[in-house]
């Protein structure tokens, strides 16, 4: 919806009408309808808002907002699709004059008028929020319940500023410096894991997370205060719903699923879809082609000459459900010219898929879309991964061998023998779940990365996060695990770079929480089958209504990126060959960089995803003047 921003000094250190400017020049591709800003009269309060208008279209739905005694002012990203509910209750009560028709911000006003911050409890959808408080001489900075719209902040003593990305404070803070930890993260799990990113002093707001601001007027600092507001596992399982019947799961996962469309379709401006040919993207399709009159746009990223191309699938489910299909053929190496991508991606992320979702974005755009729904979520919430099934597997070996958990206990020391760790591997795969789409093994990231001490903590991290879920199936466990880190820092952190980009704003039907809730509540077997040998069962089964058996039960493909034939482009050769011998990150080993890179151009193993990781995180410090 658009980019948010705010500071609030002591001192009035900084000139706030300047660094209004870095949050417009940062944020304005996000929201490219209107710019405005706010500042108090004492001018150590910011608040800025760059506007994607999508609901409630007037100029009285611009922002920041403020109450009518211009006590409170609010700066909003996202959309709160239960906002007409909210409404109804706030008019019951007779006490709020409304300025505009069906602003969702100005409910969030309202409602903060009314119950403070934990109004934010009542909200049903994604959103970014800050909101200054003149009474209480406080900000607040919310972030949504499974992070799909993005906060950042800097935060010392006498100084704090949030944004919607870190470009601003890229203005504020000249000096850039890598994050050795968000760089761990980076090469394991695509990108850096929240509060880190890649950048040090800069973070980022956790999923579900609400921070408190105020001035301690005894020593004239700030005083910070981060509050968990929403933990799925104290919402599972769901006690009003009847897991036990697989008939009654169905029909109560179809009206879960069709509740969340509805509430997403609700726009001023036209929506359309991604369609992969999937079963997630052509489940939301059929839906909705079902729920609304007006033809439903679908768009769809085709790979001429793939094996892999999935846009005959698409094609099918557009016929079938009537759809205004748009194949934009994806065939260029975005290598070879980064530099816009790396713009926007200032939080740097390695997923190869986020350049197609780039690209359509753009086709989509210039269509006239604002608004696009997705099917991020669907695998992590119905276990559609392999490596789901495999990790079970090695889970069940680990738990019935005393020996191997010795071994494993031992991995953490930085003197521990290849052989054991290598046999570890082999036998029990990674007891310390490193997420559906991890780039490194335990042994590689050792040979990786040269800072012990910093790998160790975060070996430890890993296995503290299973301690707390150590009680959990282990499937139940590893969907957990990527809802809490893949999701937030790479699939959602990905399509809201590549949509906002071009001022488009992403919703994710499977992400609603109420949907979430459901899905996890339902027992793993429904998911896997009782064998473990099956992924996405009950989404598969409830496609059934709507697909052939041929075409729900067909093999995952994933999405077919080319990685691998971009790396062997003769340009990226040769600038990657520079950056090895370079070898500006002092944090890498470069002598196994080179190693592993020989042999993937000498075709003798394929390190396509390791090297593509490195090869942009190389690109990116260079971009940005990053030391």
């Amino acid at each position: 919806m658009c980019g948010i921003g705010g500071f609030f000094q002591i001192n009035n250190r900084f000139d706030l009408n300047k660094i209004s400017g870095f949050f417009k020049e940062g944020l304005i591709h996000r929201g490219p309808d209107v710019q405005d800003h706010w500042v108090s009269e004492d001018g150590n309060i910011l608040i800025a808002h760059t506007r994607l208008s999508i609901l409630d279209l007037s100029v009285s739905a611009n922002q920041p907002m403020k109450t009518e005694d211009g006590k409170i002012v609010l700066t909003f990203n996202g959309e709160i699709y239960n906002y007409a509910e909210i409404k109804k209750e706030l008019c019951n009560l007779n006490k709020y004059n409304w300025f505009t028709h069906h602003s969702d911000t100005e409910v969030i006003l309202h409602a903060y008028e009314e119950w403070g911050i934990e109004c934010i409890s009542r909200f049903r959808g994604i959103f970014a929020i800050g909101i200054w408080d003149q009474n209480k001489e406080t900000l607040y900075v919310v972030r949504d319940r499974f992070g799909v719209k993005p906060v950042y902040y800097i935060s010392k003593p006498d100084h704090f500023g949030f944004a919607s990305e870190l470009k601003p404070f890229f203005k504020i803070n000249n000096t850039l410096k890598l994050n050795k930890n968000g760089v761990i993260e980076y090469l394991t799990s695509r990108g850096s894991i929240a509060p880190n990113t890649m950048i040090e002093d800069i973070f980022k707001l956790d999923k579900g997370h609400y921070i408190t601001i105020k001035k301690n007027k005894l020593n004239n600092n700030f005083e910070t205060k981060f509050t968990k507001y929403y933990d799925l596992n104290n919402n599972l399982p769901l006690s009003s719903f009847d897991f036990t019947n697989k008939t009654r799961i169905l029909e109560d996962l179809e009206e879960q699923i069709i509740t969340s469309i509805k509430y997403r379709w609700i726009s001023d401006t036209p929506v359309c879809l991604f369609l992969s040919g999937g079963i997630d993207s052509s489940l939301i399709a059929a839906i909705s082609s079902k729920l609304f009159k007006e033809k439903v746009h679908a768009f769809t990223v085709g790979l001429p000459g793939n094996i892999n191309d999935e846009t005959s699938y698409a094609k099918m489910v557009a016929e079938q459900y009537n759809l205004d299909i748009h194949i934009l053929n994806f065939s260029q190496n975005p290598l070879n010219d980064l530099n816009e991508w790396l713009y926007v991606n200032d939080d740097l992320l390695s997923d190869p898929a986020a350049f197609a979702i780039f690209h359509l974005s753009k086709e989509i755009r210039n269509k006239g879309f604002k608004v696009v729904l997705s099917g991020e979520g669907s695998d992590e919430i119905f276990a559609g991964y392999d490596s789901y099934l495999q990790y079970y597997s090695n889970s069940k070996r680990y738990k019935n061998n005393r020996l191997l958990k010795n071994i494993f206990y031992h991995l953490y020391s930085v003197h521990c023998k290849r052989n054991i760790e290598s046999y570890y591997e082999k036998n029990t795969g990674n007891k310390v779940y490193f997420g559906a789409a991890h780039l490194q093994t335990m042994l590689s990231l050792k040979n990786l990365f040269t800072d012990k001490k910093a790998l160790d903590n975060y070996f430890l991290w890993n296995q503290q996060f299973f301690e707390k879920r150590q009680n959990d199936h282990s499937i139940d466990y590893a969907l957990k695990y990527d809802l809490e880190f893949r999701i937030p820092n790479d699939l959602l952190l990905r399509t809201d770079r590549a949509t906002m980009a071009y001022g488009v704003e992403a919703r994710v039907p499977f992400l609603d929480h109420k949907l979430v809730e459901y899905a996890m509540s339902i027992p793993y077997f429904y998911k896997t089958g009782k064998n473990f040998d099956t992924t996405k069962l009950i989404l598969k089964e409830l496609a059934l209504k709507y697909f052939k058996p041929e075409f729900v039960y067909r093999p995952k493909q994933g999405f077919p990126i080319p990685v691998n034939q971009w790396l062997l482009d003769e340009n990226v050769i040769s600038e990657f060959d520079n950056y090895i011998g370079e070898r500006k990150i002092d944090c890498l080993n470069y002598d196994y960089i080179r190693k592993i890179y020989q042999r993937h151009k000498s075709k003798k193993d394929n390190y396509a995803d390791r090297l593509f990781n490195i090869y942009l995180l190389e690109k990116y410090i260079r971009f940005w003047g990053i030391s």
